[in-house]
């Protein structure tokens, strides 16, 4: 272990004894807002940047000169609007990241054993590798992380075979923690000539987490952070498009597929089949994309995933198909995945599909390796028949009417089922224990016990002041903006002015959405399908802890009106809550965020688990009843 390695550790160690920290995840997005704002003022550009008269950025982490962690981003902001540097703007999305994750550090002792240990850290190569392993580490330790995370290896051998050259544009909708992004820039890097920076590397993701330990990730890896953004690719229907597109993508069902329905994307409520559907959109005439996905995508039936499957073949050249064994990969949580390799070009009138084969049991600790892709990376361009790859005709995908894509080794075709099904049976137990685990994890938490003093009974209006909107016009709504626009059920797009200021409630005003519940750490613009809800003191309410408990309290129930609901503010002014103390509703208020993220993070196990036991079930029967 070097030494920032070492000193990282300790870092995470002494964050994770702090009561305002709940699991690995908290302490590692703790830990990357503090290394962030310590890498970028050592960045060259800052420093000796005068921020005031009594000290500089070099001697910003002595012990006199840090009080808290809103002096450190008041100090941030400051610099960067102060500034006439022009290489400045590549922080201002870093300063938007200070805004949007809230500090959860309790203990003033705790932090500032953190500072101390943060201003010996050296910003070097050897961080870089120090941050990635920690990131590992979180994975081991964390139920939901691995949503965030692909495996290096298989990272690796994906850009490899892409063949990155020249300075190309390359977008990862859901980067999560950069690895594609950092990858392509090396091999770029290692191609090139000059020692210029690539600027057109371009990320999106919707999770503020991610968004944190992304840009973080790549600032250590000496990226361009200038065009990484907090935003729902889904909702980017500009005519932008990209030369390559590398992602594992997000799956599952969307939880708020309304907020779509703007840029009638609601045919589907898959993740995979959205995020499939605006890689193609967005993908450059000659361009190259290589994404990862669930398997689930290549089979099931569905008059919108056929169709996208038809028009991956029909309109893409799908090429290349290399198929992951089960329980390699993290975020896919025991279910099997494939990664699909396709230009935007005239089709090819085969598929070379290679399985990739692991006999090591997978689990977080032992995972699959770069050795393990050394065949496939050799075999790719010339795409030769292998007892662990072969040639498949389109046509013979062409004559199912379903364009069923879920390949196999003609060779092994009836013996690999037999192997197969012996090896899912054998891993949907291994989930089951997991999911048992996981609920049992999830049940004991939900049966924490806190002492909570309650100090007072008041009403929402005494504590609080709403407001409706105002009216946006459908034309001044785009997919790209300095500021979110929020309508009843959440973000409808961008717009260029915000009408609200940071760490408000959004309150669905009228129609189906009526007592929906939003909470924006950013300034936004409102429209007049909802109500916004400030609250007058925020050192007594923590408006985080306000939203929860407005969630419980179905606000839905208090609309009126028979052809169009809508909820009155009167009525919402007159709703009493309970308050305890202020850092009882901290607490409180991160307990109940980790248990909606355990939900959702057991939610998605459930639906790989259903994909799995559906798909086992059904190829047993199919093998017993055609059997010659």
């Amino acid at each position: 272990m070097n030494n920032n390695e070492d000193k990282l550790f300790k870092v995470a160690e002494y964050i994770r004894k702090d009561s305002g920290v709940n699991n690995a995840i908290d302490a590692m997005e703790q830990l990357s807002l503090l290394l962030l704002f310590h890498c970028v003022i050592n960045q060259r550009e800052f420093k000796g940047e005068l921020l005031d008269s009594q000290y500089y950025f070099d001697e910003f982490w002595q012990a006199q000169s840090v009080r808290n962690f809103s002096h450190i981003r008041d100090v941030f902001s400051n610099a960067i609007n102060r500034s006439s540097n022009n290489l400045f703007f590549e922080y201002k999305n870093i300063e938007e990241i200070f805004d949007s994750i809230p500090f959860k550090l309790r203990s003033n002792k705790i932090f500032r054993v953190v500072v101390e240990l943060l201003s010996q850290i050296e910003i070097n190569d050897n961080l870089a590798f120090a941050y990635d392993k920690l990131i590992t580490n979180m994975i081991i330790g964390s139920v939901s992380s691995g949503v965030y995370h692909t495996p290096s290896s298989v990272v690796k051998a994906i850009v490899t075979v892409m063949e990155l050259k020249g300075s190309p544009s390359i977008f990862d909708p859901a980067m999560g923690t950069g690895r594609f992004l950092i990858e392509a820039n090396k091999l770029l890097e290692e191609s090139s000539s000059s020692n210029h920076k690539f600027n057109n590397i371009v990320g999106n993701d919707i999770s503020p987490f991610a968004h944190l330990v992304g840009t973080l990730n790549l600032l250590l890896n000496d990226v361009t952070v200038s065009n990484i953004s907090l935003k729902d690719s889904l909702l980017e229907q500009d005519d932008r498009r990209f030369d390559y597109i590398l992602s594992g993508i997000p799956f599952g069902k969307v939880n708020d597929i309304n907020k779509y329905d703007y840029f009638q994307l609601g045919q589907a409520s898959s993740l995979e089949e959205m995020f499939l559907d605006i890689i193609m959109r967005k993908l450059q005439r000659g361009g190259k994309a290589a994404v990862i996905v669930p398997d689930s995508i290549l089979f099931k039936k569905g008059h919108w995933v056929e169709y996208l499957r038809k028009k991956l073949l029909t309109e893409f050249d799908l090429h290349s198909i290399l198929s992951i064994p089960k329980g390699m990969l993290d975020s896919y949580k025991g279910g099997k995945a494939s990664v699909l390799f396709f230009s935007n070009q005239s089709p090819s009138e085969d598929i070379w599909y290679y399985e990739l084969q692991n006999a090591r049991p997978s689990n977080k600790r032992s995972s699959i390796n770069e050795d393990d892709f050394q065949e496939f990376t050799s075999l790719f361009s010339s795409r030769k028949n292998t007892p662990n790859s072969c040639l498949i005709s389109k046509q013979e995908i062409f004559d199912d009417s379903s364009f069923n894509l879920l390949l196999s080794l003609p060779q092994k075709e009836e013996s690999s089922f037999k192997y197969r099904k012996s090896e899912i049976v054998s891993s949907l137990k291994n989930e089951q224990l997991s999911l048992n685990k996981l609920l049992d994890n999830h049940f004991d938490t939900i049966t924490k016990e806190f002492d909570v003093e309650y100090i007072n009974k008041v009403t929402i209006g005494s504590i609080s002041n709403i407001k409706t909107g105002n009216n946006l016009n459908k034309s001044e709504v785009s997919t790209t903006g300095s500021f979110p626009v929020y309508g009843g059920n959440g973000i409808i797009g961008y717009y260029h002015e915000s009408n609200r200021s940071r760490d408000t409630i959004i309150i669905g005003k009228v129609g189906t959405h009526c007592g929906n519940i939003h909470f924006s750490l950013t300034p936004y613009w409102l429209t007049s399908n909802a109500l916004s809800l400030e609250v007058k003191e925020p050192n007594v309410i923590y408006t985080p802890y306000l939203a929860h408990v407005l969630k419980c309290l179905e606000l839905n129930k208090l609309s009126r009106g028979t052809a169009q609901k809508f909820i009155a503010i009167e009525r919402l002014k007159s709703l009493e809550v309970s308050l305890p103390t202020f850092e009882q509703q901290v607490e409180l208020s991160n307990w109940f965020t980790t248990l909606e993220e355990n939900k959702s993070a057991i939610q998605r196990l459930l639906l790989n688990f259903t994909d799995s036991l559906d798909s086992v079930t059904s190829n047993s029967i199919v093998e017993k009843a055609l059997k010659r």
